[in-house]
């Protein structure tokens, strides 16, 4: 069983994201950074699985690492199945076979987000003027709503903040418990200009039941804004 985990950090809720791998097989927990949050499962390509298996075979052969966890980054954690166990600063730059490893544990707890077995979404209106919670994946999943956070931040061209709008701790009103085909409204009367050259950043912060414990999460929707084009010739 190969392990991987993202812990702590100053970001608000704190970083919580949890990969382990046997054979072609996984779990995952994203709670921070992403599109989706919650439990995910399935299994990997084999062409994937087999890079997960050289990867770690070259790290165990590589030996302990030298790696260095800096203040106030979240900690990245990689447990082999020999039982050898790294930590270090999420994101930092680490060389040779393990640097080969950590890239790709970091890229899959990234990209296996779209086999969701119970799982959040947020999806925000093309306008920017709406947007709504959403489940994902054939399992329930415990939610609390009554003390959830809303921050929108505007972009004008590329990238260039034009304000925010944030809202919460508020209530929701949710079940406890959701399945296939949940789906809430939020509330989302910001000021912000849209449209043509407008662009949003939203991000909902919530709590969701897992392994019998209630985590605090983010579920984050990121404009992709193409970069101004260069003059033909320049």
């Amino acid at each position: 069983m190969l392990r991987y985990r993202v812990l702590g950090g100053r970001g608000t809720p704190p970083s919580d994201e949890r990969l382990a791998i046997d054979d072609d097989r996984f779990t995952l927990w994203r709670s921070t950074g992403t599109p989706l949050v919650g439990r995910f499962a399935g299994r990997l390509t084999p062409a994937t699985a087999r890079d997960v298996t050289a990867a770690e075979a070259a790290a165990i052969a590589a030996g302990h690492p030298d790696a260095e966890a800096p203040p106030d980054a979240p900690i990245e954690t990689v447990e082999l199945g020999d039982g050898t166990t790294i930590e270090l600063g999420h994101e930092a730059d680490i060389e040779g076979p393990w640097g080969g490893l950590i890239e790709l544990l970091r890229r899959l707890a990234d990209d296996l987000v779209d086999q969701p077995a119970a799982a959040i979404g947020l999806e925000v209106a093309e306008d920017g003027r709406g947007a709504r919670l959403v489940h994902r994946g054939p399992d329930p999943l415990g939610i609390d709503l009554s003390a959830a956070g809303i921050a929108v931040y505007a972009w004008k061209g590329y990238y260039e903040p034009a304000g925010r709008w944030l809202r919460g701790p508020m209530a929701i009103g949710s079940p406890d418990t959701v399945g296939e085909g949940w789906r809430v409204d939020l509330p989302f009367d910001h000021d912000l200009r849209t449209g043509p050259g407008r662009s949003l950043q939203v991000a909902v912060d919530f709590s969701l039941r897992d392994e019998d414990q209630w985590r605090r999460v983010s579920v984050v929707h990121v404009p992709v804004i193409a970069p101004p084009g260069n003059r033909r010739g320049r």
